[in-house]
């Protein structure tokens, strides 16, 4: 059995291969289950939208806020001479945003203008043959241009609410945006009876469902792109999306069966290094741990070839060309630190303890030739702690510990839980981001206590004062998120708490520890999500198949 998966909001920071271009500016973007929310706030926001499109008319949507540079000169009153005029300006429009030679600032102007341009077609000539591809370009841009927007009306909202919005109060300005695009891509289909342009345009649709969180939508788009569009000439591109789409939509499962087509069809393919890691990730996100395991290590010769600049051959003696081994290179920086995770997942300590240690090595070398980024300098520093973990607590009595005075609903004493399998939860009070797993633990100790399952919340205070005002703020979000199992402010007078520096716990970061019957540590997990949902129940299902002492 493994911990259920429970609704809470997530960012995606990264998605590959959505039809050519999709980030003209970094935004994440929330997920499709929607958490409770000020409804007041949600309202007011959506009034004032309504009053800033009104204020904005006659554009359209996907009409730039700013003023762009005069374009040349153009007869508009012809449409032949007005639509080439369109077709020079989307030359400057790279098909893949993520390769364009254009600074960011250049692009977006390049961008408003040529929205511009579309709008004043669409409006002169409404009748021209040529409308349907005028609006899917159209479409697509607004599909490309949303998260820049999304970006600019939050730092707006933010300003004068004086407030972050929230997740849905973020999507609510997305699928406002995006309204534009919808309209545009269903009239273009009415439209037009040209199979390469209705793809296209299908394909804009795929996007405008995965950007505004319609996942299902999504999911089903791509697979109808898939199942009816023989003339697809970038198939791996759009089994590449569908995947996407699995992982967002929390489709693991399914998900990893599209990553297995995709892999048997498409594996000579730009997308190849992507998909591949798609696939470890989502074996992981469902506990399937052995498998994961194996799949990364199948793989690692791709990687560490790429890395190391070598030639790379498969499928047969296919070479993979230049840019595709540039790809594999970059996952090379966590292969070892997912290997690590699955085998200590699975109880090999030592393989694990190896896994971390060899990625510590590979990027301490980046490090010191300056070539690490920031998603290396994460792994590096995850990998770090818990190698120093597995050092210093791996298979040793857990560190004591007495709040005796200071649990909340009920007691709890850890050396009288010998016997049974303990999770200790260290996280921060009002946390939202670990909201979910808070309750995934409660659902757990609710079916299996009388299995001899036990939890525990030692909270994090916010620094070293104001304690009966802390607990009962603990308390408040205790009891608004269900738990029912022992929780406590870890009250300390150092910082960060004694207990904290006991259980190497980051200060600020949940961190999940589960100690085995005999009461030593057995696992640790830093920054727990949804994600971790199904490896963390598999790891407690494995340390309660063992024997009591």
């Amino acid at each position: 059995m493994s911990f259920p998966r429970l609704n809470i909001v997530a960012l995606l920071t990264f998605v590959v291969a959505l039809s050519g271009g999709t980030l003209l500016a970094l935004q994440t973007t929330p997920t499709q289950e929607k958490p409770k929310t000020d409804r007041g706030a949600l309202d007011e926001l959506a009034e004032r939208l309504r009053k800033k499109q009104a204020e904005s008319q006659p554009k359209r949507a996907g009409t730039p806020t700013t003023k762009p540079a005069a374009p040349r000169q153009v007869d508009k009153t012809n449409a032949d001479s007005y639509y080439a005029h369109l077709q020079d300006l989307l030359k400057v429009i790279p098909d893949d945003v993520r390769k364009s030679k254009l600074k960011t600032a250049d692009l977006h102007t390049a961008v408003d203008r040529v929205f511009v341009g579309l709008t004043e077609f669409l409006t002169r000539f409404p009748t021209d043959s040529r409308r349907a591809e005028v609006l899917y370009h159209n479409a697509r841009l607004i599909s490309m241009n949303q998260a820049r927007v999304v970006f600019q009306k939050s730092a707006e909202y933010r300003e004068s609410l004086k407030r972050n919005l929230t997740p849905d109060e973020l999507r609510l300005i997305r699928r406002e945006y995006l309204k534009g695009a919808t309209a545009a891509a269903d009239e273009a289909l009415t439209l037009t009876d040209d199979p390469t342009l209705r793809l296209k345009l299908e394909k804009v649709r795929g996007q405008i469902f995965y950007f505004g969180d319609y996942l299902q939508e999504a999911i089903d788009q791509y697979t109808k792109i898939l199942r009816e569009f023989p003339n697809d000439d970038k198939p791996a591109e759009t089994q590449t999306a569908l995947i996407g789409s699995f992982e967002k939509a929390r489709q693991f499962d399914n998900g990893v069966l599209a990553c297995d087509d995709f892999i048997a069809k498409h594996l000579r393919t730009e997308y190849a290094p992507h998909v591949l890691s798609y696939k470890g990730k989502m074996l992981l996100y469902v506990g399937r741990l052995e498998e994961a395991a194996a799949h990364y290590e199948k793989y690692r010769s791709f990687m560490t070839d790429a890395f190391a600049g070598k030639k790379m051959e498969s499928l047969g003696g296919f070479v993979y060309p230049l840019d595709i081994r540039k790809s594999f290179s970059t996952y090379i920086d966590r292969l070892d630190f997912q290997v690590g995770f699955a085998l200590y997942a699975l109880g090999d300590v030592p393989g694990a303890a190896a896994a971390f240690q060899r990625c510590i090595d590979h990027l301490q070398s980046k490090a010191t030739e300056g070539t690490i980024d920031q998603v290396g300098q994460v792994f590096m520093g995850r990998a770090q702690r818990l190698n120093n973990t597995l050092a210093a607590l791996q298979g040793r009595p857990a560190p004591a510990f007495d709040f005796s005075q200071y649990w909340i609903n009920t007691s709890f004493d850890l050396a009288g839980e010998k016997g049974n399998v303990v999770t200790l939860f260290f996280n921060p009070y009002e946390n939202n981001r670990s909201a979910a797993f808070s309750t995934a633990i409660q659902a757990f100790y609710k079916d299996r206590f009388n299995d001899g399952f036990r939890a525990a919340w030692l909270a994090l205070p916010k620094g070293s004062k104001n304690w009966d005002d802390q607990t009962q703020r603990l308390e408040a979000n205790m009891n608004a998120l269900g738990v029912t199992y022992p929780t406590t402010l870890a009250r300390d007078e150092a910082w960060p708490p004694t207990v904290y520096e006991d259980y190497n716990i980051a200060a600020g970061t949940p961190t999940l520890v589960l100690v085995d019957r005999a009461g030593n540590i057995a696992w640790y997990k830093m920054d727990p999500t949804f994600r971790d949902f199904a490896v963390a129940g598999r790891v407690a299902e494995r340390l309660m198949s063992q024997p009591k002492p």
